[in-house]
């Protein structure tokens, strides 16, 4: 990303890419609308399982799929847009913050000087760690 700060904006852009009913760009010229659905993840498999239970199609017989993958796309592309013109205007501020949760494995798990700096995640750690209650209670 072209940005003084790329990390901070990616991590809000995954953030938003979590909560976000994609796609969200304006379709009304399209003869053939596709279902938007909200992912909970940025990896391509989640979001396609979560949208093919969700639109009732199949992965390898659905024209859609494409259609849907590149409109999600053009999503992603207005989003980083918007993001990269709010840092050049200082104008940029978080709208999806981490989970409370998130952060308190943070405390250990990333960063230079902690603990444990095993992480690279920009997503909330119970997306994809479910397991996590009681793990730390030691």
């Amino acid at each position: 990303m072209l940005s003084k700060n790329p990390k901070k904006l990616i991590g809000e852009l995954y953030r938003w890419h979590k909560v976000t009913s994609l796609p969200n760009i304006d379709l009304s010229l399209l003869a053939n609308k596709v279902t938007s659905t909200v992912s909970g993840s940025v990896l391509c498999h989640v979001i396609i399982a979560k949208w093919l239970k969700k639109s009732g199609n199949r992965l390898k017989d659905s024209p859609q799929t494409l259609q849907r993958c590149s409109q999600t796309a053009a999503s992603v592309a207005k989003k980083t847009v918007e993001l990269l013109s709010a840092e050049l205007e200082n104008t940029f501020k978080t709208q999806y913050p981490f989970s409370v949760k998130t952060k308190s494995c943070f405390i250990c798990h990333a960063g230079a000087s902690s603990m444990k700096s095993n992480s690279t995640g920009k997503m909330n750690c119970i997306t994809c760690h479910t397991d996590l209650s009681g793990v730390h209670a030691k």
